[in-house]
């Protein structure tokens, strides 16, 4: 059996990560429509190359 503590400051952490996540995605997807190149991309969101192609590729998007 799986033993589970409750930790409610973790739990917090976690959904601020998921919605910065989520955020971070938006933006991306914007300027894909927007025409931004994918290096320009990675220099305004700091995320790197791989995972804006990954983002990309998700929502069905070909540079």
């Amino acid at each position: 059996m799986v033993s589970f503590k409750w930790d409610q400051k973790r739990a917090i952490e976690i959904a601020k990560e998921d919605t910065e996540h989520n955020v971070l995605v938006r933006v991306v997807l914007n300027m894909i429509k927007k025409g931004f190149t994918p290096n320009e991309i990675v220099q305004a969101t700091n995320l790197s190359l791989d995972d804006i192609l990954k983002i990309a590729q998700k929502n069905k998007f070909v540079f």
